[in-house]
């Protein structure tokens, strides 16, 4: 597996534990679970430990990730996770940008991402699924 390879599936992982993380009270959350969506959009995994040999015990993104920002009571966790963070993070591994304002003032637009693809109204969220898709067929500002 390539070096790109490799950080996307890093990325992805990040992804799904986001998803399925608990937030406050005090923060709209906003990432549906539809079985019948992530059943269409089943990927599998193969589990043998040697298989992944060839990754690092440890690694870390901090270098290439813009500024935490809040999302306020919109719930747009969705937007966020894949928008603003993992899209933004694969730029700037592509780009070797490591510039942590540039990277924070250049970031891809959760509200891009989230406005597409919410359902019903600001107070629902949107599906991790729909995001995915989204950034894969169009792309983000």
């Amino acid at each position: 597996m390539n070096k790109n390879k490799s950080h996307t599936f890093i990325i992805i992982w990040i992804l799904i534990i986001v998803s399925e993380s608990s937030f406050s009270q005090n923060y709209a959350t906003g990432c549906l679970k539809e079985n019948q969506a992530y059943l269409e959009n089943s990927v599998s995994f193969d589990l043998r430990k040697s298989v992944y040999d060839f990754l690092p015990e440890s690694f870390s993104l901090k270098e290439y990730c813009p500024t935490p920002t809040s999302q306020g009571e919109q719930g747009s966790c969705v937007g966020f996770a894949t928008a603003y963070s993992a899209r933004t993070i694969l730029f700037n591994i592509k780009n070797n940008t490591t510039d942590s304002d540039f990277s924070s003032n250049n970031a891809f637009s959760p509200s891009y991402v989230y406005n597409q693809i919410k359902m019903y109204d600001c107070g629902n969220g949107s599906r991790l699924t729909d995001a995915l898709k989204l950034l894969q067929n169009q792309g983000c500002l």
